[in-house]
């Protein structure tokens, strides 16, 4: 839903990725999350609920 769209890095930020469109799309929250557990993982997603 377009309501929960999140601006995610293609490349992570964290990891190097640069703050440009060409790095930049768009994901609902959920996928955006799911994304950022497999690239920094289960550890990470707590540290932020």
């Amino acid at each position: 839903e377009r309501a929960y769209l999140e601006v995610d890095h293609i490349e992570p930020f964290a990891l190097g990725g640069k703050a440009e469109l060409e790095n930049l799309r768009l994901l609902c929250s959920t996928h955006n999350r799911y994304r950022a557990q497999l690239t920094f993982g289960k550890q990470w997603r707590r540290a932020f609920e």
